[in-house]
Order: structure tokens, then sequence, then C-alpha cells
């Protein structure tokens, strides 16, 4: 068994060099369920009400094909009309059918109501905000859970591949580079000869300098929001910044906490940074107030 879920009932297994795992539900009474994606993770239940299913177990829910069920086990939705099951999130379910020898998608609704008319080739995962993208005859777009074309299918030339970002934004690789873009396919950076940019996990843009190697952070109109930095890296708490092989801080807006003047800068785990100058050591909180009078030789 794998770590419990935020639910005392329910328990994941997985047999030893079996493809799918088994979720249990004993609420009094057992239910045996294999999950319909390889992928699915402890994690599913802290950020999703739902699981969809496949060949439950003889007897449950009259035998229906794909059923998707709440964390209680209860099934929410049952259908047989698509043969075919993708990606899903707790508003859409992606569906699909034969269409001579291929498979076309569209969505339906968790009350079991088609809100897109299977007609893709493909429809990938939702992100964080409900949006997926989609292939039409060879050229690519962006729906929303609710069954909205956020963009229209185009062919985005040079471009690859796809990848959602969080805050909106969409990660993209193309021939001529990597980029990130808005999910109505403005293209907001591009990698060119001088600047290679990357994305944070506080919706900033780390934007780093073929040449010189430095650093900076941007916000997603462009705008400069720090000093060139030798590194910036992403902490729990923001960013570390070291410039000379001095270290800083900075908050997850970018602003600064510490310039970087500082030999060291520890986080503790229970809320403040010990940050060392000189030599010496002193406490502060996460905004950099002092929390001793005096610094120390050790702390």
């Amino acid at each position: 068994p794998l770590p419990q879920l935020k639910q005392n009932f329910a328990r994941i297994y997985r047999k030893d060099g079996a493809k799918d795992k088994a979720i249990i539900f004993s609420d009094g009474k057992k239910l045996y369920y294999y999950f319909a994606t390889d992928n699915f993770t402890n994690e599913h239940f802290y950020k999703h009400r739902y699981l969809l299913v496949k060949k439950p177990n003889p007897g449950a829910f009259s035998g229906a094909k794909n059923v998707l069920v709440d964390v209680d086990g209860n099934p929410v939705l049952t259908w047989d009309n698509y043969p075919f099951t993708g990606t899903y999130n707790d508003q859409a379910v992606v569906v699909g059918k034969k269409k001579g020898s291929d498979i076309i998608y569209g969505l339906i609704n968790t009350k079991g109501e088609t809100i897109l008319k299977p007609k893709y080739d493909k429809i990938g995962q939702f992100d964080e905000n409900g949006i997926a993208a989609f292939e039409y005859k060879g050229k690519t777009g962006f729906l929303s859970d609710q069954g909205k074309i956020i963009q229209a299918e185009k062919q985005f030339d040079g471009i690859t591949s796809f990848g959602f970002l969080n805050n909106g934004l969409i990660y993209f690789k193309g021939d001529r580079g990597n980029g990130m873009m808005t999910y109505e396919g403005k293209i907001l950076f591009t990698d060119d000869d001088r600047y290679r940019y990357s994305f944070t996990d506080f919706g900033l843009i780390l934007r780093k300098d073929k040449s010189s190697k430095k650093e900076t952070l941007l916000d997603r109109t462009g705008k400069v929001l720090t000093d060139e930095y030798s590194s910036i890296s992403t902490r729990k708490y923001g960013f570390q910044i070291k410039s000379d092989q001095m270290k800083g801080v900075l908050n997850k807006a970018g602003e600064v906490i510490f310039p970087a003047t500082y030999q060291n800068v520890d986080y503790v785990s229970v809320g403040y940074f010990i940050i060392i100058k000189d030599n010496l050591k002193s406490l502060t909180d996460l905004s950099g107030k002092q929390m001793l009078k005096k610094s120390y030789k050790d702390i």
C-alpha cells in the first residue's frame, strides 16, 4: 500500500508487476476499482473531487464501462455511449469514438451532457485553469473545460510542442527556440540570440543573458523587476540571489528582502532566516526584521 489519502477509508494498491492499480473504499464494505490512467498518484484527491475508473468489480454500477466516482466511492456518472476516454478534471471528461480507422475526441461534463461533439484528433491534459490544447487537422488550438474555444485551431509556425504553466501562460518549444505565450496565442517571450527565458514557481519570468550568464526577473509584460545577478534560484520563500559569491533573498514578488551582500542566508523551516555577515550570525523573520538585538558567532 502507498500512503493513505486524506480520507481514512481509501488506500491505493498495486500488485507486483501489475500494470493497473486498485483502490479500495471500505466504508463498511469493500469495492475494488481499477484506475483508468497509469499516471494516477496519491495526490489526486487533494486536488480533485472525482476519479475516473474503468472495469469496476463485477456487479458494481450494473457493469458500466466508464464510471466517475467521488472520494467516497459513490458513482457520480456512468456512460457507455463513448467507448474511449482521455483526460479529465472536476468539470469535464475527454471522450472519444471511432470514425473510420481513427478516434475523434470531444467533451462531456460531469452530468453526462456533451459540451463539445467529438471531432478533434487529440485533446491534452487540463491545466490548473481548466485549459487544454487540442489538435485538429494538423493545427493546434486551446479550449476550456466548459467547452469554450479559447484559441481556434491555427498553424503555429515553427512550434513543435506546448506545455502549460501557472498564471495563464503556455511554454512552447520550437525550431527557432523556446518561449511563452498566452492562451489566446499571443507570444510574450521568445528565446533569441541574447536571452533565454524560463518560468518560475511564482509567476515571474527568469531571463538569462547568454553572454554574461547574468539573470534577471521580469513580470509577464516584460517589465524588469530586479537587478542582474550571477544566479537567481527558486526557493520555498521566494528567491535566493547570488552576486560575486555573496548571497541575498528576494520575496515571491521579486522584491529585495536581503541584498546580495551576505556570506550566507539560511532558511529555517519554522519561518526564520539566519544571515551571516562578517562571520557573525543574525536571526530575522521572513520580512527581514531582526529578531535579536545583536549578532552572534553561532546560533
